[in-house]
């Protein structure tokens, strides 16, 4: 749903009604005031707004992950090894 620019700030009831079936739904709907768009650089009077960083830094957490599942890998290789020379 797209709602207009030009819609003022506030809380909205939205009803819907199934042409077919009858089925009727609402919901509430608060509409709030755009954010701004654009800082420009000239203006070094006034605070800078910047978005906030989200997500996380997994690059050693995956390096970590990836040391353990070689590790895992190797000492079941070994046990596998060792498994089949008892049988020689």
């Amino acid at each position: 749903m797209t709602i207009p620019e030009e819609t003022e700030p506030g809380t909205y009831t939205v009803e819907v009604t199934g042409q077919d079936s009858g089925i009727y739904g609402s919901a509430e709907l608060t509409v709030t005031a755009p954010a701004p768009t654009q800082v420009e650089e000239e203006q070094t009077d006034q605070q800078v707004v910047t978005l906030a960083r989200t997500g996380a830094t997994v690059g050693g957490i995956l390096l970590g992950a990836i040391i353990l599942l070689g590790a895992g890998a190797a000492l079941v290789a070994l046990r596998a090894r060792e498994d089949l020379e008892l049988f020689d």
